[in-house]
């Protein structure tokens, strides 16, 4: 068969593993609403069940379904004692815009496509001894290279019945446009810039040989956010997931984020989500945790 183009330059596209895991839902995330944004997300319903809200009405999954999450996602309901095998991850253009559209939600059988579930569980399966100090989060910098390659080679895997999947379905793919260079640069500075070490936006857009103020008209262009506001939405995602899929002591999380403090931390987290991040965790904690295995530091 002849592919048609154009086709995304793979070399200059965002693709990362965020997380796989599987867990039964916590009563705090049961009715709330659904953050997707630039992510994919997928889920498959094991138990229970859930009603997804987005930009063209609603969808309904039960056990033994995938539901492929759209970027509009707007609330999530499930079932009580629901219980998921959740993958999320960045398959995005230079720039931040996803690779497909994703503009519908879509449900499909698990038992429809048997590659695609098996590559899930193998990926989930093969994470799992890492899952309490979740070094994706981190860069997995505490991993050790063999287990991150094997890691990476199963996440491309799947990532490769996910694209067939969305194929299959129809969901459409949107073409790379021309970024200013300028700009995808300073995405590119944004994404890999290091939480714990101090963040400046004059710094950012030195080399670029742009103002900060120059910088930030071209992102609200563009993103519609500023550069700080990007950076900030960013540690923040990393913060509620640090707290909600790991054990690491705030301490240390307050470290990896960037702050002076744990007080500081708590002081920003709370002003952003009005409640600390130990009340978070504790909400957010399965009922049964798994044990904890302390790796070697890196």
């Amino acid at each position: 068969m002849q592919l048609q183009g154009p086709f995304p330059d793979i070399s200059r596209c965002e693709i990362k593993l965020i997380w796989a895991n599987a867990r039964e839902i916590e009563p705090v995330h049961a009715d709330s609403p659904t953050r997707v944004s630039s992510e994919d997300v997928v889920w498959l319903i094991e138990s229970g069940g859930v009603c997804l809200q987005h930009g063209l009405g609603q969808t309904t999954a039960r056990p033994g379904e995938w539901l492929l999450l759209p970027v509009h996602a707007r609330h999530q309901q499930f079932t009580p004692g629901s219980r998921l095998l959740s993958i999320r991850f960045q398959l995005t253009l230079p720039g931040g815009t996803p690779v497909f559209a994703r503009g519908h939600a879509h449900c499909v059988p698990a038992d429809s496509v048997p590659e695609f579930t098996r590559a899930a569980r193998h990926l989930q399966q093969t994470l799992l001894p890492w899952q309490q100090v979740q070094t994706l989060a981190l860069g997995r910098a505490r991993i050790p290279l063999l287990e991150n390659l094997r890691i990476e080679a199963l996440f491309y895997a799947w990532l490769g019945e996910y694209v067939r999947l969305m194929q299959r379905l129809g969901e459409p793919g949107n073409l790379s446009q021309p970024l200013d260079p300028r700009l995808a640069a300073a995405l590119e500075a944004l994404r890999s810039h290091p939480m714990r070490e101090r963040f400046s936006e004059a710094a950012l857009a030195a080399p670029l040989q742009l103002s900060s103020r120059q910088l930030n008209r071209l992102l609200q262009a563009h993103a519609g956010q500023t550069l700080k506001g990007l950076y900030e939405a960013r540690r923040l995602e990393l913060a509620r997931h640090m707290l909600r899929e790991t054990r690491l002591p705030l301490k240390e999380i307050a470290f990896e984020l960037g702050f002076s403090s744990p007080a500081h931390f708590s002081n920003w987290f709370r002003g952003r989500l009005q409640t600390t991040p130990t009340a978070f965790r504790n909400q957010s904690a399965p009922e049964t945790p798994m044990p904890m295995r302390v790796m070697p530091k890196s």
